[in-house]
């Protein structure tokens, strides 16, 4: 998930700029998928944030990747609408096929992991209740792939297991991963 910050202070100091911000952010995370992004299955704008959703074969060099690409996006947020944070975990997605129904429908099921949405708003609540400010919260099965140096952690239960697990902290962006974007074979993969 990557949420531009600010935006309901936007919403009731300026009114409708609030409006075209996050319909700006939406241009832009469609912008990016149609144009790159090749390692993420699908984007889900809502508001001022963006779900993004990819399949992780467990290796560290497709999640540095998958984390780029989403570094890559965070940036552009951060210089064309505003400033932002992501935060990465790790979860199960769910399959395209319903029951044998795969028909087009006025209904969108969300293929992203509850868990790790429900992770995902854990780790703000905890954040803002921390009251850091950083640009990042990984996920600690992920940081190994993240290529930079971790700003600290904070430990925390998470679902569904409530185990508890690191979530790492850093700031700045993921440098870009090298070119060469082989082995995107039908590896059996996680949600990230």
């Amino acid at each position: 998930v990557v949420d531009v910050i600010g935006i309901k202070s936007v919403a009731q100091h300026e009114g409708s700029k609030a409006s075209k911000l996050m319909r700006e952010l939406h241009l832009l995370a469609r912008e990016s998928m149609s144009k790159g992004m090749i390692d993420h299955e699908c984007c889900y704008c809502w508001n001022d944030s963006v779900l993004l959703l990819a399949m992780w074969d467990g290796k560290i060099p497709s999640a540095y990747r998958i984390l780029s690409e989403v570094s890559d996006l965070k940036r552009r947020i951060d210089n064309e609408i505003g400033k932002s944070y992501a935060i990465s975990v790790k979860g199960r997605a769910f399959p395209v096929d319903f029951n044998g129904v795969s028909e087009p429908s006025r209904c969108l099921v969300l293929r992203s992991s509850s868990y790790a949405m429900g992770n995902c708003f854990l780790i703000e609540a905890e954040a803002k209740k921390l009251k850091l400010k950083d640009d990042w919260y990984v996920d600690s099965r992920l940081s190994k792939a993240t290529g930079v140096q971790i700003g600290g952690s904070f430990s925390m239960k998470l679902l569904p297991s409530q185990e508890s697990r690191e979530v790492m902290r850093f700031r700045g962006y993921i440098p870009p991963y090298p070119t060469n974007r082989s082995n995107r074979s039908g590896v059996k993969r996680a949600a990230i």
